[in-house]
């Protein structure tokens, strides 16, 4: 049984991995991590809450991360530490993070994923091969919806969808957030990426490809955060058996 950890235990996501985990009989939750929250994750369960990962005192192999990228570094440096494997599933990711995922992979194995949908992944996949199919002939647009109390804009998913098409495309993208400006046109060489935040959306993706007389749009909407639980723990029962190093949705189907 694998034994399991959940920073950000009390949170949206948080919660959920600790729903769906509960009902997995793969897993044991031997801790909550939650900086903000130290109560009992849920009453009858008995789990202790933990502020860090640093002050836990129980057996984990692994530890599912969805809190926020504010404590990711603290974060890392302790799985590095302990030996412990993870799946980083927090969006608003900065380069400073990325580098240290590395550094951190060459001691233990890392899983990192902006979204944890399979539905998310495969959407990367199809529009990344139509990039590279369309070229120069079609304009790109993402437009990604979520609720009024995501912080990071634009996603850390909108930035992956855009990078899976920039690599594909026969020339280096520019991105442009939103479009403010009255008096100049949309450059060529654009992927814009525009964001909405309200209500309680838990995830809506439009990727557009617009041509000459023609519209391509691909679509993705999450209707519950359950998806994103159930992908992190399939990722969780995967990273635990692995080497060292830095994996992603790819190596996990």
């Amino acid at each position: 049984m694998i034994k399991l950890a959940v920073n950000g235990c009390n949170g949206k996501m948080g919660s959920q991995v600790v729903k769906y985990a509960l009902q997995n009989n793969n897993f044991k939750i031997t801790a909550g991590i939650d900086y903000k929250n130290r109560s009992l994750l849920i009453d009858s369960t008995k789990i202790q809450v933990f502020s860090s990962l640093e002050e836990c005192t129980e057996d984990v192999d692994v530890i599912i991360d969805f809190s926020d990228s504010d404590g990711i570094s603290e974060l890392l440096n302790s799985v590095k530490n302990k030996g412990i494997s993870i799946v980083i599933a927090t969006s608003g990711l900065e380069e400073e993070h990325f580098n240290l995922m590395k550094d951190c992979a060459e001691t233990i194995p890392i899983f990192q994923a902006s979204n944890m949908s399979v539905g998310i992944h495969l959407l990367k996949k199809a529009i990344s091969q139509l990039a590279a199919d369309a070229g120069n002939d079609f304009d790109i647009e993402i437009v990604e919806k979520y609720h009024k109390f995501k912080k990071d804009s634009p996603s850390g998913t909108a930035l992956s969808l855009a990078g899976a098409m920039g690599e594909a495309l026969p020339f280096s993208p520019e991105y442009t957030y939103g479009r403010h400006d009255k008096n100049q046109l949309r450059n060529n060489n654009e992927i814009g990426i525009h964001s909405v935040r309200g209500g309680s959306v838990i995830g809506e993706y439009d990727v557009i490809f617009a041509g000459q007389d023609e519209v391509l749009k691909f679509s993705h909407k999450a209707y519950s955060r359950s998806l994103f639980a159930l992908g992190a723990l399939k990722a969780a029962a995967f990273i635990v058996k692995q080497k060292p190093g830095l994996y992603y949705m790819d190596d996990l189907f």
